[in-house]
């Protein structure tokens, strides 16, 4: 395990710690002006890295958000270390929450969506469950379309269609 996905890790767990109040009824999304943060591990394109996120409930079944995503460790073809930009992505993205459609409970979230991010566009989807009403887990997996940029220094070889999957804490602000 990298020391930036344990030190990612560690300050999740504090702030969702930190944050939380232990009560009988958690919510998983909480539908109008509805804010959580999100911090996770990311394996995209066969490779190791950390997801961080914040995202608005705008209605009971629409959300929008933002992501930054971070590969760890990647070398280029000369064997040199890549540098932070070519191996992170900014995304924008809109949500539709099932758990009203699906009658699931409260603490229980379906959601799928649309993603557009500097490199590429794509689809997401993913589950959430909250154990009290700051403190949660979230499993998602997204798959990019097709890619937005296609500049020589803007390498896109482990976003562009490369199937990703996260997995971490959400905390409801």
């Amino acid at each position: 395990m990298s020391k930036y996905f344990k030190i990612t890790a560690a300050i999740a767990l504090f702030f969702a710690i930190a944050t939380s109040s232990f009560k009988s009824q958690a919510q998983a999304f909480d539908a109008d002006y509805d804010l959580k943060i999100f911090a996770g591990y990311l394996f995209k394109g066969g490779k190791s890295g950390v997801q961080l996120g914040i995202e608005y409930g705008r209605s009971r079944f629409f959300s929008f958000g933002g992501f930054i995503q971070g590969i760890f460790n990647v070398k280029d073809e000369d064997g040199e270390k890549s540098t932070f930009i070519e191996n992170s992505n900014l995304e924008l993205r809109c949500n539709f929450h099932w758990t009203d459609v699906l009658h699931l409970p409260s603490n229980f979230d379906i959601y799928t969506g649309i993603n557009t991010s500097i490199r590429t566009v794509g689809l997401q989807g993913g589950i959430r469950y909250n154990f009290s009403e700051r403190f949660g887990l979230y499993a998602e997996a997204q798959q990019p379309l097709f890619k937005v940029l296609s500049m020589e220094d803007f390498d896109n070889r482990y976003f562009n269609k490369k199937f990703g999957f996260s997995a971490g804490f959400t905390i409801n602000l």
